[in-house]
């Protein structure tokens, strides 16, 4: 559907468990902040061929570019029962979701992001928004596969968080992610794994973790 701007408005999604979205080439968003509420069941998300998609998650009634959803909104977001999420050549995301939200995806497994040029990190907070208090370290605590792959524009995994732990991570991939240059995947001393930033120490040849 080229020519679709927006999916729904207005609808309750309890029961959703899958979605993707392909060939949508001048939607901007996915996802209403208020809709997030319902989507308890959501456990696959994939988004591909997006070529204006500018936000996963807008505020309510953006139907213009800039809108921002506000701290309290992005503190209350979560998807629960969220399993995979796949984002493929959605060349306007510059993040997948705040970095307020992570601690709202605890089962979320896979996660695998390629192909978008603008993206420069995995979560994000824009400079606009609501200050939105987010602890030192966030964890995603059953991530376990993680892929970044052709992502030019990429800095680091989370903007907004000094340190990201994954406790499960053992296959992780990272490749033609040039800008990557202030990210460390490390293996801490209990087996788990976390993205740090602004250290000084760079591997950029990463391998699956075992």
């Amino acid at each position: 559907m080229p020519d679709m701007r927006c999916i729904w408005k207005g609808l309750v999604l309890s029961y959703l468990t899958t979605l993707k979205v392909y060939y949508c080439e001048k939607l901007t968003h996915v996802f209403t902040s208020s809709m997030v509420a319902s989507l308890v069941q959501l456990q696959f998300l994939v988004i591909s061929y997006c070529e204006e998609l500018e936000q996963i998650i807008a505020k309510d009634n953006d139907d213009e570019k800039g809108q921002i959803l506000p701290g309290s909104d992005l503190q209350s977001l979560c998807f629960p029962n969220l399993c995979v999420v796949q984002i493929y050549l959605c060349n306007k995301l510059r993040s997948l979701f705040p970095v307020a939200m992570a601690s709202g995806l605890p089962k979320l497994k896979e996660l695998d992001v390629s192909d978008s040029s603008q993206l420069l990190g995995v979560f994000g907070q824009d400079d606009d928004a609501s200050p939105v208090h987010v602890e030192k370290q966030m964890v995603l605590p059953n991530l376990s596969f993680l892929k970044l792959d052709n992502l030019p524009s990429i800095v680091c995994f989370s903007l907004g968080c000094d340190d990201f732990l994954f406790p499960c991570l053992w296959n992780l991939k990272v490749d033609e992610c040039p800008k990557l240059t202030t990210q460390f995947f490390a293996r801490k001393s209990n087996g788990s794994t976390s993205a740090q930033s602004e250290v000084l120490l760079i591997r950029l040849d990463f391998m699956p973790l075992f």
